[in-house]
């Protein structure tokens, strides 16, 4: 009778491990390449403005193929948004004075632009009114984790000694 029951429990725990597993086997590895483009922004600029934000292009591919199902448009807003699930946007990174103070970038909003691309818009932290863009280079990471899709991706947003043209 013991040996029965030993032999039912150590069947529950196993079928349990294999479905955890098949569950983290579920999420694939992906590829997330991203560029920053400055846009409008300009060192010394502030606000959610259209004029203020940079813009962050993500790629999201597995086994060489577009991943296009990772979150719904997002549109502007003039707070800071809060990214599909799955999502981060994390400044690793930021430029130090003399102009702007190397703040961490808020999103504003966040586009699934198909076949894999998506846009997230960038202004400096919103919630510190003393930040503002600095000049030089913003190091950040996007990385995707859920069920579905894990993966990083490091890119580089430059904000340049001159002016943009808008």
């Amino acid at each position: 009778m013991r040996s029965h029951a030993f032999r039912t429990v150590l069947m529950i725990l196993l079928a349990a491990s294999t479905s955890l597993a098949a569950a983290r086997a579920e999420a694939i590895e992906v590829k997330v390449e991203t560029t920053g483009h400055r846009l409008f922004a300009d060192a010394g600029d502030s606000g959610s403005g259209f004029a203020t934000a940079a813009l962050i292009t993500v790629l999201v591919t597995a086994a060489g193929r577009p991943v296009a199902d990772l979150g719904a448009s997002i549109p502007p807003s003039p707070t800071q948004i809060t990214l599909p699930p799955g999502w981060q946007l994390r400044t690793v990174l930021g430029p130090p004075g003399p102009v702007g103070t190397g703040c961490t970038m808020s999103p504003i909003s966040f586009t699934n632009a198909g076949a894999g691309v998506y846009t997230i818009r960038v202004v400096p932290f919103l919630s510190a009114p003393e930040c503002h863009w600095g000049l030089g280079d913003y190091h950040y990471t996007v990385g995707l984790s859920n069920a579905k899709v894990q993966g990083v991706g490091l890119g580089v947003l430059t904000i340049p000694d001159s002016p943009s043209v808008p």
